[in-house]
Formats: C-alpha cells, structure tokens, sequence
C-alpha cells in the first residue's frame, strides 16, 4: 500500500509543481526556440568561421584534417565552442529548474524573470572548477536521457558511416551500447545534480554530482530508473492519443463540410495519421519537456523529505542583468545585432523550405543492393537491377600485379578470411576466393569482381560511382581505371568519385570531360570552392541548408552518404539533395514514393522548418 502511495505521489507531483508557472513555462520555451534559432546557433556558426580563420582555410576536409587538428589554436576554438553550448543547453535547465524551485515555494516567475535567471545563473555557476558541466551536458545529458529537450546539443550525433562501421565490426557495436547505458546510469545517478546546485548555493558541479549519487543510490537508483521509463513510455501514449484525436477530429470534420465523402475511416486513418504524427511531435515535444524536469524535481524535495533534510526557500539571483546598466546594453545589442543578420538568413531558409518544388534524388545502392547481397559482388548490382533500382555505388582498389578489383576494405580478411593487404596480392591469387560467405552461406563461392566485369554488367543499365580508394601502394590507378571506363564505354553512364582530391586533379588531368566527385568525411567552410570536383559527396552529418544550398549555388550536385534511416532520407528529400547513398534502397523509394502524397509533402516541408527551433 505504501509503495502504491509513492507511486501515486510521484505521478500526480510533477502537475502540482507545474500548476504555478505553467504559462511561463510555456512561453520560455517558445521564446528560447526563437533564441536559439536567431542567436544561439548563428553564434555557433560564426565560431566555426573563426575555427577556419585561425587555420588559414576556407574549408576542412578530409585532406587537410590533420593539419588542422595539429594546431593548437584548433583546440582552443573547439574548447570554447564545447562551452558555448554547454553555457545555451544549461541556460534553459537552469531557468526551468529555478522556475520549478519557485513554484514549489509557492512563487509565481514570468517568461521574462526566467530568461533574467537563466542568464545570472549561467554566469554565477560556469567558472574553471564547474567545466565538468561541459561533459554532463554535451555527453550525460545528450546520450543518457531518453528525451533530449537542449535544442543546441539535438545535432550532435555517432555519424552513420560510424554506425556502419559498427555493424561490420560487432565489438566496437557492444563498445558503443556499453557506453550508451553507462550515460544513461550516470543520467540517472546524477539526476538531482542541476537541483542541488541550485538550491545550495556556490556548490560546485563535481560536489553536487556527489550528492546526487549518494541521493540515489541503492534501491531508490531502481524508482528513479522506472520514473524515468514510466514518463518516456507515457509520454509515447500521450502522443499517440492526441494524434488519434486530431485525425478522428478531421475525419468527422470532413464528414460534416463534405456530407457527400465516400472516404473510409481507415482509409482516411492511413493518408493522415504520418502527416499529422510529424507536425504534431516537435510541439508535443516542447510541451512534455517540462512536465518530465518537474517529475524528476518532485522526485528530488520527495527524496529530501526521506532523507529529513532541509527544502531551503527560494532565494532570487543576483540580477547582473537587471542591476547592471552596461551589461544589460551588451548583451541587448549583442542580440539585436544577431538577429539582424541571423534573422533574413532564418527567414530565407524556412521559406525555402516551405516553397521549394523538390526534385526526386536519384537512389543509389552502396556498394551494390548491400543489404540483399554481399557487398561489392555481381550478385549486388545484379540485385540493383533486378530491383530496378537506376543507380549504384562501388569501390575499387588495385592489385599488386595492376589489376583494378571491386573492394571496400584494403585488408581482404573481413570478406574472404585471407588476412593480407590488397597490394600484397595479386589477382590470380585471390581470384578464386570466398566472398560472399560472410554475408550469407547463400552465396558461398560468390568471387570478388574486377571493374571491367561490374561495367559490363551494368552497361546501359546501372549509373555507377566509382570510388577510388587510395592505398599508398597504388600508383597508376587513376589512368588505369580511366582507360577502363574508356574501353566500356561507360563515361556517361558513371562518375569517378574519392576522398582522395590529388586523384579527382588527376582525373581532370587525364579526361577534363568526366565526371568527379569529392567524398567528404568532413565538410565544413566553402567546399564549393573544390574545383575539380563536379560533385560533392557528404556525409550525412554536413548534409545542412548552408552546405547544400551553397553547393547548388556554385553549380555542384550533392550527394549524401551513407543514409540507412527514414527520417534523415526525409531530411534530405526536403533539402533538395542530388542522390542518397544507402543501404537500404528499398526504403529510401518507399520514402520518396511517400513523399509525393501531397499531405505528406506539406506536412514533411512543415516539420523541417520547425526543425530549426
């Protein structure tokens, strides 16, 4: 009984602590959206300007990383752009954890004191012996809660061509998840962190941390995990509840202005329920974020309760803001000036979102259709084709003896089990072997192809981009495969691709006339400016609006890398891109083929606008 008393306690909490600031609440959080989207992240933006300025650059790429990354000024830049998001995420959990405190003593707060608190409290607690919040809110808080409500930190993501790596390589995969469940046990441990530090004044992060965990440990460790789970699961409910509500509302709707509708209920349940799903979670979002911070403080005054200690009384901050004339005029011009110049460019963007008539991005399967064959094999592109997919990508390395081979990796281990380098071998040694045992017992025997082969399979019926892996040991590739392309007759059926851009020089060199793209591991700064670069190759992480658009401006088709999920081949379609590199072709056209519902178009160009707040 008692412990059905708690539980009750703990659910209805978090409403009676709500119940005095909910308003205000609500508002900050739309105007912090608004902050973020003309401040915050175009403050962000400038930095890394500044990170390219400090390297004499007006790109990154994969060619001058490491020249990059040997500068300590690079360092120093990426210290302080840790900290400027870690000081934009905080600032909205200090402002709602103060509002929360208040609430419980019976204050009331405007939208308008939150952001004032918010700001003294960044001030009054990021000094050199609380940088341990850097860590918490980039890593804890990110990685650990099951629902990340920092707008700043919601980019940061493991790129897909690591997740990918993940998925060849199984203990790297259990690396990750070990990690992943270790943030979200720290998440949970150091739940009461932001809490104490405000109640307690002057106490450091790494001493409230302490608390917490002491706070948490034991049994209570476990209540606090299911509160955790209890409120993301009823949160899922919630969503879909109201979703359903909202398409039944427009079902009987329909109903009632067109009485002469023949439309099924389920039929109509099936061409709105997605649409209305996608406008619908961003702002539902918004509205559980702090319902899920008020249960997680009333799980905090009730431990303090058991643990007899002290709720200490709402004390206000020190106003700099306020008390500070000089201050005050900075920071008011500060964002005045951003939101001048941030704000025409925010404008621009969601509008072209809202209006652009999209392209349907070419689908080309990675390595082959990888997901129903082994990688890099006949049987893969001739799965492509079967398909009737247009469009694949493949990897191709050379021999010792000089001859050009379709492989990603330069160890033959992974695919065949013959632990050599590709340039130890020659072909008639590996020819034979095994390479399509690893992907399934299906294709045992299954041979590693040679480019000539692939382009012959593919004439008139596959486009392909072919990518160059350079090795070190393979000098002459480049006019090799050029002369293989030439003898097929295949130019206008391929590009050739490599993050190598000395060999993309090269092939310019060679035949001014084909087709080059760069694959870029890292994009960031003016990567339009490659210029023997036709087209761009991304990956999935620098596919943003900026890149994209400069891109397309300068006369570059884009292509993305590598996109295994439906919610980022969304992303893309809405950005305009040229060509989406995937695993999983059959998705990605069933994406495209649900895009062009004009519902889901409109709801999909909705949602990515609001995406930016």
């Amino acid at each position: 009984m008692q412990k059905l008393k708690i539980w009750f306690t703990s659910i209805f909490a978090p409403f009676w602590l709500l119940k005095q600031n909910f308003g205000s609440l609500i508002r900050f959080e739309l105007l912090y959206r608004a902050l973020a989207l003309l401040v915050f992240f175009p403050a962000l933006t400038w930095m890394q300007r500044l990170l390219l300025l400090v390297n004499g650059t007006s790109n990154v790429t994969a060619d001058n990383a490491k020249t990059f990354l040997c500068n300590p000024l690079t360092w120093v830049v990426l210290f302080f752009m840790c900290v400027a998001m870690t000081v934009c995420a905080m600032f909205e959990r200090f402002a709602i954890t103060d509002a929360l405190h208040a609430s419980r003593c019976g204050l009331h707060k405007t939208a308008r004191q939150m952001f004032s608190t918010g700001f003294d409290l960044c001030v009054e607690r990021f000094r050199p012996s609380n940088w341990g919040l850097v860590f918490y809110a980039l890593i804890i808080l990110h990685f650990g809660s099951m629902l990340d409500i920092s707008s700043i930190t919601t980019f940061i993501h493991v790129p897909g061509y690591i997740l990918e790596d993940f998925e060849l390589h199984p203990y790297k995969k259990i690396i990750y998840y070990v990690l992943i469940v270790l943030a979200v046990c720290y998440f949970v441990r150091w739940l009461f962190t932001i809490p104490i530090m405000m109640e307690e004044d002057n106490m450091r992060f790494s001493a409230a941390a302490k608390k917490s965990a002491r706070m948490t440990h034991g049994r209570y460790f476990f209540h606090l995990a299911l509160l955790v789970l209890f409120w993301t699961v009823l949160s899922s409910l919630l969503f879909v509840a109201f979703s359903a509500m909202i398409v039944l509302i427009w079902y009987l709707g329909s109903l009632w202005l067109s009485p002469g509708q023949t439309q099924a209920f389920l039929e109509f349940w099936t061409d709105r329920y997605q649409p209305v799903t996608i406008l619908f979670f961003i702002i539902f979002q918004w509205l559980t974020a702090p319902l899920m911070l008020a249960s997680f403080q009333a799980a905090y005054y009730r431990r303090k309760e058991e643990l007899k200690e002290k709720i200490q009384p709402y004390t206000e901050e020190p106003h700099y803001l306020k008390n500070n004339r000089p201050l005050y005029i900075v920071v008011v011009s500060l964002v005045i000036i951003s939101v001048f110049f941030a704000g025409p460019k925010r404008f621009s963007q969601i509008k072209w979102m809202l209006n652009t008539n999209y392209g349907v991005p070419l689908i080309m399967a990675h390595r082959g259709y990888s997901a129903a064959a082994p990688e890099n094999t006949v049987p893969a592109f001739q799965k492509s084709i079967d398909e009737g997919f247009t469009a694949a990508e493949l990897d191709v390395q050379m021999t010792k003896d000089g001859e050009i081979i379709v492989l990603h990796d330069s160890s033959l281990k992974r695919t065949t089990g013959l632990n050599k380098r590709v340039w130890e071998v020659t072909y008639d040694e590996i020819k034979d072997l095994d390479n399509g045992s690893f992907f399934s017992k299906e294709y045992a025997g299954t041979t590693i192809p040679t480019l000539d082969e692939v382009l012959k399979l593919c004439k008139d019926k596959l486009y392909l981009n072919i990518e160059i892996k350079r090795t070190g040991h393979d000098d002459g590739i480049t006019q090799k495969v050029v002369d293989i392309i030439a003898d097929n007759d295949f130019f206008d059926e391929c590009d050739i691709t490599s993050q190598n851009y000395r060999t993309l020089e090269e092939v310019r060199e060679i035949n001014p006339d084909v087709l080059t793209a760069y694959t870029s591991v890292i994009g960031i700064g003016d990567i339009q400016n490659l210029e023997a670069a036709d087209i761009i190759s991304i990956q999935e992480t620098f596919a943003t609006y900026e890149n994209i658009n400069n891109l397309h401006t300068a006369g570059k088709r884009v292509f993305v890398w590598t996109v295994n999920e439906s919610s980022t081949m969304q992303k893309l379609i809405s950005l305009n891109v040229d060509a989406i590199l995937t695993n999983n072709p059959g998705l990605c056209k069933s994406v495209i083929d649900k895009y062009s519902s004009n519902v889901l178009n409109i709801a999909y160009r909705i949602q990515q606008a609001f995406a930016f707040l």
